[in-house]
């Protein structure tokens, strides 16, 4: 995800790391868990480049899942049963991210859209630059989105 958020290729995150390119692909793809070196090296090139990683804490499941336990009636705005558990959804609703993240990360912001508490609100500020969103004026008009 952060790689997209510079929209740097492989090439790109390679050459600031130092770390061959099939490295990266395959531990994008789950292929491969990375040697601890290779995923210093390409944090270091990553944090250097102006990424910043979140704690646990932090991170996006988990405050998506403190934001459906807030509210629990927001577990249907997934198309969910009201009696899922929300850490569940959170992990599901983010899970294909390595392989295709502009479609999770578009249908996330519109769930998120009209959030107006805090916990919404930091949820959409991950979503919007870790999923390449730039959020434009179409038109003249109305508010439009592009997808990078």
């Amino acid at each position: 995800m952060a790689r997209a958020a510079l929209n740097w290729s492989l090439a790109d995150l390679s050459n600031a790391a130092g770390v061959h390119r099939n490295t990266i692909s395959n531990f994008e793809t789950g292929k491969y868990g990375g040697s601890e070196e290779a995923l210093a090296a390409i944090r270091r090139a990553l944090e250097d480049a102006g990424i910043e990683f979140l704690g646990e804490r932090q991170s996006l499941a988990a405050l998506m899942t403190k934001w459906f336990v807030g509210d629990p009636s927001r577990i249907e705005l997934c198309g969910m049963k009201p009696d899922t558990n929300p850490e569940f959804i959170a992990e599901l609703l983010i899970s294909d991210r390595h392989t295709n993240i502009a479609t999770p990360a578009k249908y996330l912001i519109e769930i998120f859209e009209g959030a107006t508490d805090p916990i919404g609100q930091e949820i959409l500020a991950l979503l919007r630059p870790v999923a390449g969103v730039e959020f434009i004026s179409e038109n003249g008009g109305g508010a439009g989105v592009r997808l990078r």
